[in-house]
């Protein structure tokens, strides 16, 4: 399960409730946990007009221009760098879990 937290207007940092590790992307587009939130956790969140959302960051690369990398998960559920908005892994569908619902081990 994890933790959306809107930080601005469409600026959000996600937590891993279990884990307890903040969802961050490194300067390559590599996804990587961190105990504390920083500007590597913020994700620009945009509404697909499938109903999906998307999460993406904007890095400056060593060249010096603007790099767009989005959240992106592969067919078998493993983290993947994800570059374009339209791929289907990077689209996520919302799921709001009620406070009351217990965590699955």
């Amino acid at each position: 399960i994890l933790e959306l937290d809107a930080v601005a207007l469409r600026l959000y940092s996600i937590k891993g409730v279990k884990a307890k590790r903040f969802l961050c992307m490194d300067a390559k587009g590599r996804l990587i946990g961190m105990r504390r939130r920083s500007e590597k956790c913020l994700f620009h969140v945009s509404h697909r007009p499938n109903g999906s959302l998307t999460f993406s960051t904007l890095r400056t690369s060593i060249k010096g221009a603007p790099i767009r990398w989005f959240v992106a998960i592969n067919k078998r559920g493993l983290a993947k760098r994800g570059r374009k908005e339209s791929h289907k892994g990077t689209n996520f569908l919302p799921r709001i879990a009620h406070r009351h619902q217990a965590v699955p081990e």
